[in-house]
Order: structure tokens, then C-alpha cells, then sequence
């Protein structure tokens, strides 16, 4: 059954390249139509469901949670510098050759 699978895959990749490459062309040559019919009487079904009652709300409980301490600390973080070609040079920065 996987080895079916793979060969309809393989197929639609296929045809998929063929019409993406030009190789095969599809052209419309008839407009599609509705059939023509008449409708008379008829009668839509009528349905009446039983369904549960659903009540939401709130209540107050005591959960424990767990706490976090934040510290800052310094250091040193690296930075990137761009200059575009044509740009001028800050003058911390050394010069191109």
C-alpha cells in the first residue's frame, strides 16, 4: 500500500513539472453549463436535540506557587558594528584600505 502512495506521489510530481516546464499545455475548448431542471414541493427535515446544560464560573482556591528572584549583574555583552560601503568611518573605528 506505502509503495502505491509513492508512485501516485512520484506521478503527481511529475505531471506537476511537466505543466510547470511548458511540456504539457491545457486549454478550455467548452464552457461548462448547469444542467437545466425544475424544483417543485419539497419539504425540509425538522430536527429537535436534546443537549446538556453547561454552567461555568469561578471558585477561590489556595494553590502554591513558586517564586523567582531577580539579580542584575554587569558584563560584557558583544556588539556588532555595520558600515556600508560609501558610509563615512566614526572615528573610533580604524580605517579600510
Amino acid at each position: 500500500m506505502r509503495g502505491l502512495f509513492v508512485v501516485l506521489g512520484v506521478v503527481t510530481l511529475i505531471i506537476i513539472a511537466a505543466i510547470s516546464f511548458g511540456l504539457v499545455d491545457i486549454s478550455q475548448t467548452q464552457t461548462a453549463k448547469l444542467p437545466e431542471m425544475a424544483l417543485k414541493g419539497g419539504q425540509a427535515p425538522a430536527f429537535h436535540a436534546d443537549v446538556a446544560n453547561v454552567s461555568i464560573g469561578t471558585k477561590t482556591k489556595t494553590v502554591a506557587l513558586p517564586t523567582i528572584a531577580v539579580t542584575e549583574h554587569q558584563i560584557a555583552v558583544p556588539t556588532v558594528k555595520v558600515t556600508r560601503p560609501g558610509d563615512p568611518v566614526p572615528p573610533s573605528a580604524p580605517a579600510r584600505n
